[in-house]
């Protein structure tokens, strides 16, 4: 069997906020320890994800839509580069 290792993590909380975590965690059938992890968790995703991700308006979608699906043409120089790069694959 695999040991899992785990790590302490401490917080000082009110009384108020101790009974409340208390009586949540017996609501949701859970010991308090689980229910802390369980919330931390949680909270720790969804901060991430509202960090990690970008909500435009529709017309910044309907811009960027536009933009992906008709990219400007490649300048003279990378298209003459990226024939002489696909004519150096095909002699390898």
């Amino acid at each position: 069997m695999e040991t899992i290792e785990k790590s302490r993590l401490e917080a000082r909380v009110t009384p108020q906020q101790k009974k409340l975590f208390v009586r949540a965690a017996a609501v949701a059938g859970m010991s308090l320890s689980d229910f802390v992890k369980n919330a931390l968790v949680e909270k720790a995703y969804k901060t991430l994800r509202d960090h990690d991700v970008i909500e435009l308006c529709l017309a910044d979608q309907e811009k960027l839509a536009f933009h992906l699906l008709t990219p400007p043409e490649a300048p003279a120089d990378f298209r003459d580069l990226a024939e002489w790069r696909r004519r150096q694959d095909q002699d390898a």
